[in-house]
């Protein structure tokens, strides 16, 4: 027992040693030319890498006859991870006009949390810019009003680099943009735009429910349908997306160009983010956060409706193959007129079901036969009787009309082999 305990004794020392906490106190490298100082704790790992483990403060400041300038960076590191409470300030104020003759002032802040690396807890952001001139008057030179170029202010709930609970950005000279979610990052809610008018959509545990704009709602009829499935045979996909993967969306611009703007946060210097992620590839910076999920609701299609779909793609192959042999006779017998006419006559089909595979997509993606037939009708032209169709297998019925009527059309010429 007491070699046991001479043995732990000595590998703590040696531990202890290995784990040294260093002191750092001087100027710090930021990829501008303004001078950066910084204060913080760290030890090395078994490569030599500083493990920054402790408090950390980081300051710029400059003042000279063109500007003012102000960062300042505060927080707490813990085995080289950010973790608790950060605080960011930037300011500056131009003392030149720029060359269409303004003066500009900027300022902006941001309280954050982090758990181990990751965005955890409320984060409160501002930022605003203004703007002015200076007009000579009478011999003096004298300020014009303030003219706002950005006013915004944002804020977030997050868990675990997820986002939760509530978002909320507050662009006085742009959009304004409120988002409702669940504690795993899922819409259940209302997700709102405001602008000039109100535009809005309403979800349930990540289910669009409704859309408008102002008073004007209109119930998803997808929801409604997803509500009333009776039939045990059919069933429903829920398609889990995020808004976040969306080209152009909105709250994921705001959020990158103001939340992770490098020119505040300075991630590629200090570090310690889980959510910062470095492609090596293209050594572009990655954000790697998550949430604003959404589901599309996507049928299961029965038994007797996927036997349906498979003998109409079976009888399109069918005359695909018809046309091969076609064009083969003809490159053999080129001006024999039947073989014209047959070619005539399968392309008139090829054509045809062109618009049933059309059909099919569509009468696949949706629940609702109301919204199979208005996207359908746009997007595919006309089936016979739609207007009259009250069911979704009345619909698959009548695509496959459409598809066996060409067949049967090829099969009285004679043209499958």
């Amino acid at each position: 027992m007491k070699y046991a305990f001479l043995l732990i004794l000595q590998f703590s020392i040696l531990f202890s040693f290995g784990q040294k906490t260093e002191k750092f106190n001087g100027d710090f490298f930021n990829g501008i030319k303004i001078k950066a100082t910084a204060s913080y704790a760290f030890y090395r790992d078994d490569n030599n890498n500083q493990i920054k483990d402790g408090s950390f403060r980081y300051s710029a400041r400059e003042k000279n006859d063109k500007w003012r300038y102000s960062h300042s960076i505060s927080g707490t590191y813990k085995k080289g991870l950010k973790t608790d409470k950060w605080n960011y300030n930037y300011s500056s104020k131009d003392y030149k006009q720029d060359k269409d003759g303004y003066y500009y002032s900027i300022d902006v802040t941001l309280s954050s949390f982090y758990d181990n690396g990751y965005p955890n807890g409320k984060w409160t952001y501002s930022s605003k810019i203004n703007k002015y001139k200076k007009i000579l008057n009478k011999g003096k030179y004298k300020k014009t009003d303030l003219l706002e170029v950005k006013d915004i202010e944002i804020t977030l709930n997050w868990k675990k680099s997820k986002l939760v609970d509530s978002l909320i950005i507050y662009d006085r000279l742009g959009e304004n943009i409120s988002v409702k979610m669940n504690n795993e990052g899922i819409i259940d809610g209302e997700l709102a735009f405001v602008n000039e008018n109100k535009e809005f959509w309403r979800y349930q545990n990540g289910i669009p429910t409704e859309k408008g704009v102002d008073t004007n709602v209109i119930v998803n009829k997808e929801y409604i349908s997803y509500k009333k499935i009776l039939n045990p045979e059919s069933n429903v996909k829920k398609i889990k997306s995020s808004l976040l993967s969306r080209d152009g969306c909105i709250i994921t611009k705001y959020i990158n160009e103001e939340i992770f703007n490098h020119d505040y946060s300075l991630y590629r210097f200090i570090g310690g983010d889980k959510v910062i992620k470095k492609d090596e590839k293209t050594n572009q910076y990655k954000k790697l956060y998550k949430g604003l999920y959404i589901y599309k609701l996507k049928p299961i299609l029965t038994k007797k409706e996927s036997e349906i779909i498979r003998n109409i793609i079976s009888d399109n192959e069918r005359i695909r193959q018809a046309e091969w042999l076609t064009n083969q006779q003809i490159l053999k017998n080129p001006k024999n007129k039947k073989y014209q006419d047959d070619k005539k006559r399968i392309v008139y089909a090829l054509n045809e079901f062109k618009a049933v595979n059309c059909f099919l997509k569509y009468y696949k993606d949706y629940l609702n036969i109301d919204n199979i037939r208005i996207v359908s009708q746009r997007k595919c032209g006309n089936l016979d009787n739609s207007a009259l169709l009250k069911t979704k297998m009345e619909y698959l019925e009548e695509i496959k009309h459409k598809a066996d009527l060409q067949v049967r059309i090829l099969e009285a010429y004679d043209q499958f082999k």
